[in-house]
């Protein structure tokens, strides 16, 4: 921002609507890339460089350089422009390996990962595939979770006791070291929202996957779609153990790498 109050043949108004277009862009970032910074270079020569050895999508600064995608404050910088344009659903084979690359900018940088699907089964390998892979991404990319959970829905006939021994028999081998994911099963509201959308949510970001987040038959694919930032505040709060949007089925359940597992 400070690059755009030292225009002075700006005036005020152009000044504050340029801030504001930049501020749009900032909102709807849910990660950032890793970059090497240099004290003892100016932001230009950094941008410059950084640009060269790993393209940005766009570069916005105030003096010009021959280089893809270099926008200059302001005559480039409109909603409009292809650099700025934000691709916000990527289709994608409805395979664990497929889903776990398109979500892996996500865990890159989260410490809180929310999984949320309905029909989780612990007994469907197509579940325990993808949940694994999962984690195992999030391990990968060296994150420490605060948050792991799952968010699904209580079955009719299926109580406590049913889903603490299907976990006890199938996660063992599916959640890796060192890791816990805490399971929380809901129930729906009379006259309330309908828990039916599928998300993978984290503090910065989350997306939607329809039509779940298991594995597909041979050839299905999947939108993963990047959720507007309102959108991903509400989901958040609405999967929060204090929130009354669904009613807690029973205690969550917590179930360790080891199979360890303990009501919460």
């Amino acid at each position: 921002m400070a690059e755009i109050d030292g225009r002075d043949d700006l005036r005020e108004i152009e000044r504050e609507r340029i801030k504001t277009k930049v501020r749009r862009c900032l909102e709807r970032s849910a990660v950032h890339s890793p970059r090497i910074y240099r004290d003892t270079e100016t932001w230009l020569s950094n941008a410059e460089r950084e640009h060269q050895r790993s393209p940005f999508e766009a570069v916005i600064a105030s003096q010009r350089r021959d280089l893809p995608n270099w926008l200059l404050v302001p005559e480039d910088i409109d909603e409009d422009n292809a650099s700025l344009a934000v691709t916000r659903t990527l289709r994608v084979a409805r395979t664990a390996e497929a889903l776990t690359r398109a979500l892996s900018p996500l865990f890159r940088y989260g410490k809180d990962f929310i999984f949320v699907d309905p029909h989780f089964d612990p007994y469907a390998a197509r579940f325990r595939n993808t949940l694994a892979a999962f984690l195992n991404e999030i391990k990968t990319q060296n994150r420490r979770p605060r948050r792991l959970e799952y968010h699904l829905i209580a079955k009719d006939g299926l109580d406590a006791d049913w889903f603490r021994s299907a976990c006890e028999t199938n996660l063992q081998g599916v959640i890796p070291s060192p890791y816990s994911v805490t399971f929380f099963r809901w129930r729906e509201k009379t006259e309330g929202e309908q828990f039916h959308a599928r998300y993978v949510l984290t503090e910065r970001g989350g997306v939607k996957i329809d039509p779940g987040l298991d594995q597909g038959k041979t050839g299905q694919s999947a939108p993963v779609e990047l959720l507007e930032q309102q959108e991903h505040t509400l989901q958040l709060s609405q999967f929060d153990t204090q929130a009354s949007v669904f009613e807690l089925q029973d205690p969550p359940l917590l179930v360790a790498h080891n199979g360890y597992i303990e009501e919460q």
